[in-house]
């Protein structure tokens, strides 16, 4: 609806002239200037009839207006108005106002674009909630997408810019005017830095095409860099062409990305269309029993030598060892003595979690290691530790205690 000055794949529009006068009648009263783009201006209006606040969009530059450009903004009316799907704005009306210039009213919207949004969530959240907030924002938009597609109907320039975050947890994909039908040829329209190498190869567009581009907003939401960048347009459009993104895994970031998160983004984004997702619908469903299944906990990776944690450290994660091995040792009458050796699959650091006492153990990294990590929240909220469930968790958590401290005293350590 509103153009975002600073999402990193737009750039702002020449300053254009102010609005001409609505309707003679004042059917719509002008509150104040969403935003613009290309020739096009959005307004947020009182539409008096109704008594309510709408956001109207109308062309600009009349007259003297290409007539393409008018029955193309006409159209994209006309399509929003046959999409109707929670995640997408509904039209209200179209008309002409007494200049000639074409408009129509939607929904209006409160929020922010996912690249404005992003930007707040990392000032007051955890990486870890704010990425797994994005991935259900994008699974929204997936299903937003894949409502279009059963109907039809490809976006064409699926960006963070195009998608907007309502105050009241509200998600809806934005901005249907390059939007084109299943079939129709391929044609140079959208945002090159999240634009499918298969738009510049000609053909027809697919759903594939979509996929693509919610890949490389996936992509942005995981290195808050876009996949494709350049000096001008010709050489974001020839990395664009080439289809060879760098590999998140390869990117200097603050933490390692999931692995099976990488793995979504690249088939989403693969450069052959029949490797990626067949439409937003699996896309999303991906992104769903990822949600689901767990993997979406953070991950560290520690080098060979490296202590995980130390005995007597006040304990608020747990962790699942993903890849390498460790050793566990304990003191016992002031003598660090070797435990046992963990490996993939194995849970260390849960009982000082569980029980909230300091750690009973230290775990050194043998080889590399990777590690998912388990905070207090995520397994309050996923195991619910308030509840009775909690009760028997703690209640076994303070047993082991115990068992390990009758293993000290005797001087036989838990195997």
């Amino acid at each position: 609806m509103a153009q975002d000055p600073s999402d990193p794949a737009t750039r702002p529009a020449p300053a254009a002239a102010e609005p001409a006068p609505l309707l003679p009648d004042q059917t719509y009263e002008e509150l104040g200037v969403l935003g613009r783009g290309g020739s096009a201006v959005v307004l947020r209006v009182r539409d008096n009839r109704l008594q309510r606040e709408v956001a109207l969009k109308r062309v600009e530059g009349m007259p003297g207006l290409p007539a393409h450009l008018v029955q193309g903004f006409l159209e994209e009316a006309r399509l929003s108005s046959r999409l109707e799907h929670p995640n997408l704005v509904p039209v209200h009306a179209v008309g002409v106002d007494s200049t000639g210039a074409a408009y129509f009213t939607m929904k209006l919207v409160e929020g922010q674009t996912l690249h404005r949004w992003l930007g707040m969530r990392d000032r007051d959240a955890s990486p870890s909630e704010v990425l797994l907030d994005a991935l259900e924002v994008m699974r929204r938009v997936c299903d937003a997408a894949a409502y279009a597609h059963a109907a039809g109907v490809v976006h064409c320039d699926i960006k963070p810019g195009n998608i907007l975050v309502g105050a009241h947890g509200e998600v809806y994909l934005m901005d249907w005017g390059i939007a084109q039908p299943v079939g129709a040829p391929t044609r140079l329209a959208g945002t090159p830095q999240f634009m499918a190498p298969d738009v510049l190869r000609g053909g027809t567009l697919t759903p594939a095409t979509d996929v693509y581009a919610l890949g490389a907003v996936l992509y942005y939401i995981v290195s808050r860099r876009v996949p494709f960048s350049g000096t001008d347009v010709a050489s974001v459009l020839d990395a664009v062409r080439r289809a060879d993104p760098p590999d998140l895994t390869t990117l200097d970031l603050p933490r390692p990305p999931n692995r099976a998160l990488v793995e979504i983004v690249r088939r989403a984004m693969a450069s052959a269309v029949g490797d990626r997702y067949a439409d937003a619908g699996a896309l999303g469903a991906a992104l769903r029993a990822f949600l689901r299944s767990g993997q979406h906990l953070p991950e560290l990776q520690f080098p060979a030598g490296a202590f995980l944690l130390h005995e007597g450290d006040v304990g608020d994660e747990a962790y699942l060892l993903l890849a390498g091995r460790a050793r566990v040792t304990r003191s016992v009458q002031g003598e660090a003595v070797f435990v046992r050796e963990l490996g993939p699959g194995e849970v260390f650091g849960e009982l000082a979690l569980l029980s909230a006492r300091p750690r009973s153990a230290t775990v050194q990294a043998i080889t590399p290691v990777v590690v998912a990590v388990v905070g207090r929240g995520r397994l309050e909220s996923e195991v619910g530790l308030q509840g009775w469930v909690g009760a028997l968790v703690r209640g076994l958590a303070e047993r082991f205690r115990e068992l390990e401290a009758r293993a000290d005293a005797g001087g036989h350590p838990r195997e």
